[in-house]
């Protein structure tokens, strides 16, 4: 008779964990929709803002609090000692931070950004910036930026800190 309870128990353990399996799996494909949707809002970002198409920002990568943008700069974007423009750089950093903020949801404004010029980089050099957090509360999150020549010479580290407002996405009033 205890061979029988046994097999019962193991037959009832392994229905509460198929259950169990079957709920979690079910979380998660919730949330990576819930995230695909937070990121597809983000990788809108690229396409719908006016100053980043004019610049030529392309978005390189795009993960949860995590963004990697590219950026050529041309002749237009240099000063007269043909080196690019320190707006156009605090304007990539600007970016980067948006797109990671972003990916935690709602509508996201950058309110402040300093940033630190390292090393001089001139047109056609390619230009990688990739932001990171350094600290997420719930409406405030601060980030760090570094931009970098394709080579991995570092030309600039930006800071900045993100407005959240949540509940609210972008297009909307």
């Amino acid at each position: 008779m205890a061979k029988k309870t046994w097999d019962y128990c193991e037959i009832e353990n392994a229905r509460t964990t198929s259950l169990l399996g079957q709920i979690l799996r079910s979380l998660e494909k919730s949330r990576m929709i819930e995230e695909s949707d937070q990121f597809s809002e983000a990788r809108g970002l690229v396409s719908s803002d006016p100053m980043s198409r004019f610049l030529g920002f392309e978005l390189v990568e795009l993960e949860k609090a995590l963004a990697v943008t590219r950026y050529r700069p041309d002749e237009n974007h240099v000063t007269a000692l043909g080196r690019v423009q320190g707006g156009a750089l605090f304007a990539q950093a600007d970016h980067a931070i948006a797109l990671a903020a972003s990916t935690l949801g709602g509508t996201v404004v950058t309110v402040e950004v300093k940033i630190n010029f390292l090393a001089p980089a001139g047109p056609g050099e390619i230009l990688i910036a990739e932001a990171k957090p350094i600290d997420i509360k719930r409406k405030l999150s601060l980030w760090q930026v570094e931009i970098r020549k394709d080579s991995g010479e570092l030309v600039a580290i930006a800071q900045g800190l993100a407005y959240h407002a949540q509940g609210k996405s972008y297009g909307s009033s």
